[in-house]
């Protein structure tokens, strides 16, 4: 999926609040508007999310810098 598909269907219709059609003219449309501005026009939805598990790992503060600075060194410029 790609960042500007709305789901996996492709589905391109506008979305009620901000008549957005990708994910990121709703982003930008929620950038500047605030949902208190929209509570009543809102209804409640279910969503299934699908995200990879993460693990967490705690490093001394030495090594967590070492990690860092190696990750800005590699970092593609922008």
């Amino acid at each position: 999926m790609t960042a500007n598909a709305m789901n996996e269907k492709d589905d391109t219709r506008a979305t009620s609040i901000s008549k957005a059609r990708t994910l990121d003219e709703i982003a930008d449309f929620w950038d500047t508007h605030s949902v208190a501005d929209y509570w009543v026009q809102s209804e409640e939805v279910e969503i299934e999310v699908r995200a990879q598990r993460r693990h967490r790992v705690t490093l001394v503060p030495e090594l967590y810098a070492r990690v860092e600075a190696q990750a800005h060194l590699r970092a593609p410029a922008d």
